[in-house]
């Protein structure tokens, strides 16, 4: 925090005994969000995911997405391991996260179908994987916790939209790279 924040939270916390200024981070903010009623988080971030909206995600669907994932150029030395069955757990997920991993594992096969299409460059399916690997690895260089990195990196697949279809896709996304070790820790190794 900027010295003169630090110090205008000071002055604002001096003005009143019956208002209180601190300054808060993202982990604050996570437990004050988490102690919201269910109606409170639905008006901050859109209506919960249900397995009906995984039925809707078809192939097509998940394109504009993995055309913007698309714009970095592929490492030619990363290597796609086999993933290990102990990798959720490895990598200290919340039980919602792997429950939506689970979800969107359901549906990541269609992600497979997309990147395999005839009409689509070998060297973009590179592309997209490793912009996907290359923002995982930036979040945790900057210290992200997993739990934390599943969500900013869900966010970041989102490109910022909270309607259910798109979180739905990006969750289709996240799980395909999760499955094939581009993204995540791997038991016993990195991912």
């Amino acid at each position: 925090m900027a010295p003169m924040v630090a110090k205008k939270i000071v002055e604002l916390d001096k003005k009143s005994d019956d208002v209180s200024c601190t300054a808060w981070g993202f982990a604050e903010l996570r437990e004050e969000f988490a102690q919201l009623h269910d109606a409170d988080r639905a008006a901050i971030l859109g209506p919960a995911l249900t397995p009906l909206d995984f039925l809707s995600v078809e192939a097509q669907t998940l394109k504009p997405l993995l055309d913007a994932l698309g714009h970095m150029a592929p490492d030619p030395a990363a290597a796609v391991a086999v993933v290990p069955p102990h990798k959720i757990q490895a990598n200290d997920l919340t039980p919602a996260q792997i429950d939506f991993l689970k979800l969107g594992a359901s549906r990541a096969p269609l992600v497979e179908q997309y990147l395999s299409q005839a009409y689509l460059l070998p060297s973009h399916a590179d592309e997209i994987a490793e912009a996907v690997s290359a923002h995982y690895k930036k979040l945790r260089a900057e210290g992200y916790a997993p739990a934390v990195t599943f969500d900013l990196l869900l966010a970041w697949v989102t490109g910022g939209a909270a309607d259910s279809s798109t979180v739905a896709n990006s969750l289709a996304i996240v799980a395909y790279f999760f499955e094939r070790c581009h993204i995540f820790e791997v038991p016993g190794g990195t991912g």
